[in-house]
């Protein structure tokens, strides 16, 4: 037994040395039999059956019951590699990967593909994204992997290094093809919206991450700025709060306040980017004893099916993760069968939902 693999489970040490002569075999050809494979590697059959039952799970062979064990396809063991870089055990910022994860792998998995999710961070295990990456950075060597797809990040250099120089193909972050909401229109959309309903004192909360900058956000806080002077409408620095990471607990909370005690003049209407702040800035709202709509009125982004409390009237932006799957495993799909996809960058819309303001309406960031 070769001494390099000694680090594995013995059937896992088995699999390894097999895996390499499967991968130099013909799709169909037949291995040796239980018996001769546990004579040259000095194992019990039991282990080779381990060892051949794992490169089952992997799509290298196929077991035919009093057949044999057969090379499978390549095509076959192939699979399709979701890599996304917020664990939906994350408190703040899993539940939208979670929905996205479980609607992409239920697309794919309907169209015959094997799917692999790779998590690039876990909220607390180190160790859980180390042995993540050591195991897609193999089967991407191996050649293992048929299309990518990279959902949120943030993702460490070795990931992205990874992930550009693999030729695959992919959608996604690190991508030119990629598929997200029109985070911009709906910035514009809600400001518009406030300003129909009276609201000339606009709020704005949003966030970036210093380390990770994107550009969307600064683009979202540009058109905020804008559309107030479009209007005419004063822009107060103090009102607005973009300088913080919605994976910190409480994210929202000392923002709403600092923005409320800011000034004895009070903002009458509210504009929230994301909905993973609303918690706490309704939290904040209880507190401080805010009316809300009289005093305050709130528009937020909102994921749709979220299970979210509003304890106030509330105007929701909301987007939809499941549109938002179904449209990424068929670009991907697409991508996958070298066809033409247009646009390469897919925006798609978002709906208002709220107590007396175009509930079911339709409209959409486009307008």
């Amino acid at each position: 037994m070769d001494h390099s693999v000694k680090r594995f489970a013995l059937h896992e040490q088995v699999a390894r040395l097999l895996r390499t002569e499967i991968l130099g075999s013909k799709s169909g050809d037949r291995l040796d039999s239980i018996t001769a494979l546990s004579k040259r590697f000095s194992v019990s059959e039991i282990t080779v059956r381990n060892a051949l039952l794992f490169l089952s799970n992997e799509g290298l062979v196929e077991l035919r019951h009093g057949s044999g064990t057969f090379v499978a396809d390549p095509k076959a063991r192939q699979q399709v590699a979701l890599i996304f870089g917020v664990h939906p055990q994350h408190p703040r910022l899993g539940l939208f990967s979670l929905r996205v994860w479980e609607r992409m792998h239920f697309h794919l998995s309907e169209r015959n593909y094997r799917v692999h999710t790779y998590w690039a961070r876990h909220p607390s295990e180190t160790k859980s994204a180390e042995s993540c990456y050591g195991e897609f950075l193999e089967n991407l060597n191996q050649h293992r992997i048929c299309g990518l797809y990279v959902g949120q990040g943030p993702f460490d250099d070795r990931w992205r290094a990874a992930i550009e120089q693999s030729g695959l193909p992919t959608l996604g972050n690190l991508s030119e093809h990629s598929i997200g909401f029109d985070v911009i229109g709906l910035v514009r959309a809600g400001v518009r919206h406030l300003l129909e309903m009276g609201r000339r004192k606009i709020a704005f909360m949003d966030y970036h991450d210093p380390m990770f900058p994107d550009p969307v956000k600064g683009s979202c806080w540009k058109a905020f700025r804008d559309l107030l002077r479009e209007h005419g409408c004063e822009l107060r620095k103090e009102w607005v709060r973009v300088d913080f990471h919605p994976s910190v607990a409480g994210a929202g909370y000392a923002e709403l306040r600092e923005i409320w005690m800011a000034r004895d003049e009070k903002p009458n209407g509210l504009l929230l980017g994301d909905d993973v702040l609303f918690p706490d800035v309704a939290t904040a709202v209880i507190e401080i004893g805010i009316k809300i709509p009289d005093e305050l009125m709130i528009v937020t982004h909102a994921n749709k099916g979220a299970t979210q409390l509003y304890p106030f009237p509330t105007t929701r932006i909301e987007t939809d993760p499941d549109a938002f799957a179904q449209s990424a495993a068929k670009m991907l799909v697409r991508l996958m069968n070298k066809e033409t996809v247009a646009p390469r960058k897919l925006l798609l819309p978002f709906e208002w939902v709220g107590k007396g303001n175009r509930s079911g309406s339709g409209f959409s960031g486009s307008r």
